[in-house]
């Protein structure tokens, strides 16, 4: 009876210690996967492609497996694969065997692909996507790993070993938050063709030491087609997100890329860039091109230009009315209509063709101020006020903050230098004409 009951005991033993044994390396080994994603799902973030997610991916995945790791260059060989543009109905999956474990890197991870499913005791359970929190299939970040599983006691009760598989898939992030960068251009309409249109000229928005130029729109265009798309490089133009800390972006809501920019006949970069240099000249888009989850509208804008009508997360204004830039620009305005605000310098001379230099803050009290074959200029970080409208015509001149210096851009044009770059002039026009802001001359 001893000896029957320690042989009961000796396998219930067995069974515990071989259960404990599973628990703890699927849990190590999810956490791996959890973190290979995450890591891979923040290189593509911040990547001009999906090469450096999926090195990202595999690194951290095999550190924190803790079993033999790949080398760089077998990570860069598996990753090759990634460096083409993303087609979110084609799943790219890069596998990396090391010793008994197999990782699988995977991105775009499309809806009905199997990582997107969840798992419970090794099977595939369906669940509804949800786009919101889901994302679109080329901001997901998939790992996979095919592990043996260890067994103390199996062996002795006639089991074998087996293998076991587990995923993880991890989502880029582009939701606006502290620390994003403010997009230079947003176009707020939601279902626009051309929203964002260069024609035949040229669109630029510059990166500087806080981030990369960025231009988002937030059309989905659903009636626009390669030929007449949401960002249009026009017939001989460019659009170019200049890259500084990370590569420049060039967004939309949603869309596939039939409907996002012209593929058939354009030609994108999506590698570092300084808009304007000859080797981008033959590029119609250059930038990092992709689907945004969400629409971006005016908040992000609005928490740096108009910060009083904006709520922190914890419902309080983002800065007080007296430090609101445009406020206080539309208090200034408001105020100024029907006399000159205090501090302010009067001039009442309505037309010039000699030209005049506006140095000190000055309210111009006039229904229409014209400029005719002379300078105005406007120096030393004057605010002036044009009671009424503004119109430049007839071979005149509006120069601001900028003198007789000429220099020349990375394009080769002629552009004015400014006299004091520390300083910021603002120009107030009160009208409510067609035609308030008028340039009509060379």
């Amino acid at each position: 009876m001893v000896a029957l009951c320690m042989i009961a005991l000796l396998t219930v033993l067995a069974i515990v210690v071989d259960l404990g044994s599973t628990r703890a390396i699927r849990s190590g080994t999810r956490s791996a996967a959890d973190s290979g994603s995450t890591a891979g799902a923040v290189a593509l973030a911040e990547a001009a492609n999906s090469v450096a997610a999926c090195e990202d991916a595999f690194a951290y995945t095999f550190k924190l497996l803790g079993d033999s790791e790949p080398s760089s260059a077998s990570i860069s060989t598996a990753c090759s694969s990634f460096s083409g543009p993303c087609d979110a109905a084609v799943a790219r999956p890069a596998t990396l065997p090391v010793g008994s474990v197999t990782v699988t890197v995977t991105n775009p991870v499309p809806d009905d692909n199997p990582l997107m499913k969840a798992t419970s005791l090794g099977t595939g359970l369906p669940q509804t996507i949800n786009a919101p929190t889901d994302g679109l299939p080329c901001d997901r970040v998939g790992v996979e790993i095919n592990r043996p599983q260890a067994s103390v006691f199996r062996g002795i009760v006639g089991g074998g070993s087996n293998s076991f598989t587990v995923h993880s898939v991890a989502l880029r992030t582009s939701k606006p938050g502290k620390g994003e960068i403010t997009p230079a251009l947003v176009a707020l309409n939601q279902s626009a063709c051309k929203a964002i249109d260069s024609g035949n000229g040229l669109i630029y928005v510059m990166g500087n030491a806080k981030g990369p130029g960025i231009a988002y729109s937030d059309s989905d265009g659903p009636s626009c087609s390669s030929t007449n798309p949401i960002i249009s490089g026009g017939s001989a133009g460019q659009v170019c997100a200049q890259s500084s800390s990370a590569v420049g972006q060039i967004g939309w809501y949603q869309a596939p890329i039939s409907r996002a920019y012209n593929t058939s006949t354009s030609v994108y970069s999506n590698a570092d860039a300084t808009c304007g240099t000859p080797r981008l000249n033959s590029y119609r888009y250059v930038g990092q091109l992709a689907a945004r989850t969400e629409r971006l509208t005016r908040k992000p804008i609005d928490k740096v230009y108009r910060c009083s009508s904006v709520n922190d997360e914890g419902g309080q204004p983002v800065c007080a009315e007296a430090d609101d830039p445009v406020k206080f620009l539309e208090d200034l305005s408001n105020s100024s209509t029907s006399a000159k605000p205090a501090g302010f310098t009067v001039h009442d001379d309505c037309s010039t063709s000699a030209g005049i230099t506006f140095s000190v803050d000055t309210w111009v009290n006039c229904p229409s101020f014209s400029v005719r074959g002379g300078i105005v200029s406007i120096t030393n970080g004057a605010t002036v006020i044009f009671n009424g409208s503004l119109s430049v015509e007839a071979g005149g001149d509006l120069q601001v903050n900028a003198g007789t210096a000429v220099g020349v851009d990375e394009d080769g044009d002629s552009v004015p230098v400014p006299l004091d770059a520390t300083k910021q002039t603002k120009i107030i026009i009160n009208s409510t004409a067609a035609n308030a802001f008028s340039i009509q001359s060379s």
